[in-house]
């Protein structure tokens, strides 16, 4: 489903990070962690605009768009 987002905004599947493949499915947590694993590689630099989405039960479903300080 996140692919789908990026697809549908027009962002390249190499710009969309997930952490399911390394940890499974956490739902709305897999933002934060993923938040975590990339601020630890460098990944973010100010002033880049961030597409947070998250997914649960129910088809619930939350998106936010951030731009990193």
């Amino acid at each position: 489903m996140v692919q789908e987002i990026g697809e549908r905004i027009g962002v390249s599947s190499d710009r969309v990070l997930t952490t399911l493949s390394g940890r499974g499915n956490m739902s709305s947590a897999s933002i934060p962690v993923t938040l975590v694993e990339e601020i630890q590689k460098g990944t973010f630099r100010p002033g880049d605009i961030l597409v947070l989405a998250g997914f649960g039960a129910g088809m619930t479903a939350g998106i936010i768009i951030y731009v990193w300080p």
